[in-house]
């Protein structure tokens, strides 16, 4: 799946893009409960996207603050759509 995604964003002249695991997925815990990843509750993935020409588009599209972008949400106008098919 990993190299699904970095073909997609490559595709889509995002060269050189990293993901990195964050929050209680890579912690295993919820920072504020302490509750384990899932435990009584269906977690979500917080996945960090870096990269030169990623970050140029976030800046492009008004998206950095300082030197870094915010959360940004699944279905916002500032998600890069990317085809639904895996084999594009």
């Amino acid at each position: 799946m990993g190299t699904t995604i970095q073909a997609k964003f490559a595709k889509n002249k995002f060269l050189n893009t990293q993901f990195y695991m964050q929050g209680s997925a890579a912690s295993e815990f919820s920072f504020e409960t302490g509750k384990l990843f899932d435990e009584d509750r269906i977690s979500d993935f917080d996945i960090a996207v870096t990269g030169d020409a990623i970050y140029n588009k976030a800046k492009a599209l008004g998206l950095i603050s300082g030197n870094k972008s915010g959360k940004i949400e699944a279905g916002s106008k500032a998600v890069v759509s990317f085809p639904k098919n895996s084999t594009d």
